[in-house]
């Protein structure tokens, strides 16, 4: 494993120990659109299952070892840690400020709160952004079956962030329109 690599299973292990420790503070959840957030963790699986089909894992695999023997370039890798650990921070710096209004993508909260400030100021689906960001990164560190994890992160993101803002317009409907106008989805100024 190249210190690259390290660098960035050290990332995400930060980030998963970040997400199991926090989880157990989350207010309750009272609903949410199950079916929809199953019916996308499916469609991730169904895809997964036929990339192995198609031989696509293979190939990535391949394209991995000969990724990792020759290295991406040490200035693609830098990059890749430095957007890696960036992404990483800035999706714990949004679940810590979000609080226990947390939850799984697509739940309802019991007596949720509109967090419009912390890195909700800069976008409204912070945690999402770190994780493409952390996604991208890792890709350019650790080589293109990173990619994978970019691709399905966003498959999986974007219609979770718009059955958020759909709840969050019901919830707050006086605020969170204002809200929209003056942030943007997930990258600050941009999207």
């Amino acid at each position: 494993m190249t210190t690259y690599n390290a660098l960035v299973v050290a990332c995400w292990g930060i980030f998963l120990a970040v997400w199991l420790v926090s989880s157990f503070s989350a207010k309750k959840n009272i609903g949410g659109v199950r079916w929809m957030a199953t019916s996308y963790r499916a469609g991730i699986a169904v895809m997964v299952i036929l990339m192995v089909n198609v031989g696509t894992t293979k190939r990535w695999m391949e394209q991995f070892a000969r990724w990792t023997r020759t290295g991406p370039g040490s200035t693609f890798a830098t990059i890749g840690v430095l957007l890696c650990a960036i992404g990483v921070a800035f999706a714990i710096w949004a679940r810590v400020h979000i609080g226990r209004n947390w939850g799984m993508p697509m739940s309802v909260k019991d007596q949720p709160d509109l967090v419009t400030t912390g890195p909700y100021a800069w976008v409204r689906h912070p945690i999402y952004a770190g994780g493409l960001c952390a996604a991208f990164g890792s890709m350019l560190a650790a080589g293109p079956i990173w990619g994978m994890l970019f691709l399905l992160s966003l498959l999986y993101f974007l219609p979770s962030a718009r059955v958020e803002e759909r709840r969050m317009a019901e919830l707050f409907p006086a605020e969170y329109p204002a809200y929209k106008r003056r942030t943007k989805m997930l990258i600050p100024f941009v999207v």
